[in-house]
């Protein structure tokens, strides 16, 4: 993964404070870290949980690419080809507000995020009633130029990310060519640009067995992705995580419930009590082996302000999200 920003390429770790690993990469270090992350969620584990840090709208429901790992790849996915309306990003934008969200607005989940061309108006409308909140995309690069990212950053436009999917024998030259563009313009010197190099043709996850090269994966133990993400779809339902690619796991619409309700019902707190207790016997999870751990952060907090599990240091756009008036720290 490289950062590209003020004419240097360096090694990144990535925006995101969690790592996905599978069982197959599973080492001492794995264990340990992930044993950790485990206890820490056990001691907060609680009516009503501390609230999501990171929520993923998924503006679009579909993707561009072919991905051969991606069960959202354009050979495989199941699900219409449909766009959020603007009545559940107003209701979304009213509910966040209303409880003074300050984390992260992930516009994208399993989709590319550049199809919706509303993209722009979207992040301008979240911006706008959610000032504190840092608001991030991830795009495989297909429909972006130098023009497009410009267009998103003056929206106000936290972090653009970019996955470089290449195969074996062709690179994306579209992807390249945004990369030459950006370091060769006046943005260069001003923003920052994360790429992140995937062979699609790589045996990935098993994406809660729905990958499309690695169906069949059993594995046991903690996950933390119900306690961190909040998954909205396009028609506003909540799923269970990143890799519940399909919605088999739905938990409630935000048209029908506020968010509270939702990430604090008797449902959602039952499925992370199970993960807990590492049994990931039933729905997505049965098939599943990703184990996301921490990046390198030391120590979770639980913000005072809005009851809501953060990390310090997370990185975004170069800059840390600092944190005010911790109530707690569970060192890892």
């Amino acid at each position: 993964m490289l950062k590209i920003k003020k004419k240097r390429l360096e090694n990144y770790l990535g925006n995101s404070f969690l790592a996905p690993y599978t069982i197959s990469l599973r080492s001492p270090f794995l264990r340990r870290r992930t044993a950790k992350l485990r206890a820490v969620f056990e001691k907060i584990h609680q009516q009503p949980s501390p609230l999501f840090h990171q929520i993923q709208i998924e503006t679009c429901s579909f993707c561009n690419n072919d991905c051969h790992f991606c069960p959202a790849s354009t050979a495989a996915d199941i699900r219409p080809k449909e766009f959020m309306s603007w009545d559940v990003i107003n209701e979304i934008t009213s509910q966040l507000k209303a409880i003074k969200f300050n984390g992260l607005i992930s516009l994208f989940n399993n989709n590319d995020p550049l199809i919706d061309k509303r993209l722009p108006e979207i992040i301008t409308h979240l911006k706008k009633n959610l000032p504190e909140a840092k608001i991030e995309i991830y795009t495989n690069g297909i429909l972006l130029d130098i023009q497009q990212a410009v267009r998103l950053w003056n929206a106000g436009l936290d972090s653009l990310m970019v996955d470089h999917y290449y195969t074996n024998s062709a690179r994306n030259r579209k992807v390249e060519k945004f990369i030459e563009d950006f370091k060769n313009s006046n943005y260069f010197e001003t923003h920052s640009v994360t790429v992140n190099e995937i062979n699609k043709e790589i045996v990935r996850s098993s994406r809660g067995g729905q990958a499309l090269n690695k169906k069949e994966s059993k594995a046991s133990g903690f996950c933390a992705y119900p306690f961190m993400q909040f998954n909205v779809n396009y028609k506003g339902e909540i799923h269970l995580c990143c890799n519940d690619v399909y919605y088999q796991e739905t938990y409630g619409n935000i048209m029908e419930k506020d968010l509270n309700s939702i990430w604090n019902s008797k449902k959602f707190q039952a499925k992370r009590k199970m993960l807990l207790e590492g049994n990931r016997n039933t729905g997505v999870c049965k098939n599943c082996d990703t184990f996301p751990v921490l990046k390198g952060s030391e120590e979770i907090v639980l913000q005072e302000s809005n009851n809501q599990v953060v990390i310090p240091g997370y990185i975004n756009n170069g800059q840390k999200l600092h944190l005010e008036k911790p109530a707690k720290v569970y060192p890892i």
